[in-house]
């Protein structure tokens, strides 16, 4: 095999020794490297780096299969070493590093983050990054996510689909979307309110208001198992079930602890005629006595 020293006239960009040619156009095996290959980055493959198309790959980042990094596309971005990479894409098995990826965070699936499609945000070391897009199994960190808090699966936080408020450790994060299973955090979640299903607290849809710590959550909607938390409610009022307060539908109003909440409408296992009922009767015993 004839090794070419000088490439300067297969290839449009600016080839630095020792950069070690194997094929035909510019780097190994490639047609054309039209960006700025800097030694010592071992070239394998057709086009720019091993088994890629076009980029500008600094030293010494791996180059294992095609298109910019490791088996990736295109890196438009600043990919700084020794992010280690794997897959194609940009970043490790990712399609574009777009915004600012920094080491030694580590680089294991695609796009972006490991197993992420695309980092348009700041995603600070060491958060460990485990799967797809953003953080750890996420499809976009569009937001601040700061260590250490712990991601383990899709989107934004821990199985979530978007952070895209302000997510502030150590709360715990189990499950998708936002907090821990919840869809998205669109308001604001103080520590250490532990996070357990879905939809900004504990199995809840959306915290549109202001959830005070401890108040313990337990199922979905706002409070534990309720839709929406509309109003003030105030700790340590125990919730648990749906809607507002114990298996209610809705607080709308202020429900001041510790009123102990049951079931649902209001007050324990009364709807909201028992309730009225009851109000009425014994306002008219009370007149009588």
């Amino acid at each position: 095999m004839r090794v070419s020293v000088d490439c300067a006239a297969a290839a449009t960009g600016k080839s630095v020794a020792p950069v070690q040619q194997l094929k035909p156009e510019g780097f190994a095996n490639g047609h054309t490297c039209t960006g700025k290959c800097v030694a010592p980055v071992q070239q394998l493959k057709p086009e720019g780096f091993a088994n890629g198309h076009t980029c500008k790959c600094v030293a010494p980042v791996q180059q294992l299969k095609p298109e910019g990094f490791a088996n990736g596309h295109t890196c438009t971005g600043k990919c700084v070493a020794p992010v280690q990479q794997l897959k194609p894409e940009g970043f490790a098995n990712g399609h574009t590093c777009t915004g600012k990826c920094v080491a030694p965070v580590q680089q294991l699936e695609p796009e972006g983050f490991a197993n992420g499609h695309t980092c348009a945000g700041k995603c600070v070391a060491p958060v460990q990054q485990l799967k797809p897009e953003g953080f750890a199994n996420g499809h976009t960190c569009t937001g601040k996510c700061v260590a250490p808090v712990q991601q383990l699966k899709p989107e934004g936080f821990a199985n979530g689909h978007t952070c895209t408020g302000k997510c502030v450790a150590p709360v715990q994060q189990l499950e998708p979307e936002g907090f821990a299973n919840g869809h998205t955090c669109a308001g604001k979640c103080v520590a250490p309110v532990q996070q357990l299903k879905p939809e900004g607290f504990a199995n809840g849809h959306t915290c549109t208001g202001k959830c005070v710590a401890p108040v313990q959550q337990l199922e979905p909607e706002g409070f534990a198992n309720g839709h929406t938390c509309a109003g003030k409610c105030v700790a340590p009022v125990q919730q648990l079930k749906p809607e507002g307060f114990a298996n209610g539908h809705t607080c709308a109003g202020k429900c001041v602890a510790p009123v102990q909440q049951l079931k649902p409408e209001g007050f324990a296992n009364d709807g909201f005629a028992k309730a009225h009922a009851w109000f009425l009767g014994n306002k008219a015993r009370l007149a009588v006595q």
